[in-house]
């Protein structure tokens, strides 16, 4: 019996509200999904380009990829 390998790919962007670094992003979602590559954004609110080295910034990013990592690769092994 063989086993088959499966690869995918996926992408997540997550940006701030008050960055004016977004040149480009719109344009790779775009690419990535003429792939087939399911892509998603997330914008924090109120949050300026270093948002992830900030309160309550930091916290809702750590929400967003644990989110993202766990429907795709499913549940922490214990």
């Amino acid at each position: 019996m063989s086993t088959v390998a499966t690869t995918f790919i996926v992408s997540i962007f997550i940006e701030a509200e008050k960055d004016t670094l977004k040149i480009g992003r719109a344009e790779m979602m775009e690419k990535l999904n003429a792939l087939g590559i399911e892509t998603s954004v997330h914008t924090l609110k109120g949050a300026p380009h270093p948002f992830w080295m900030s309160e309550p910034w930091c916290s809702e990013t750590v929400e967003i990829a644990a989110a993202f990592f766990k429907k795709h690769l499913g549940e922490p092994v214990k």
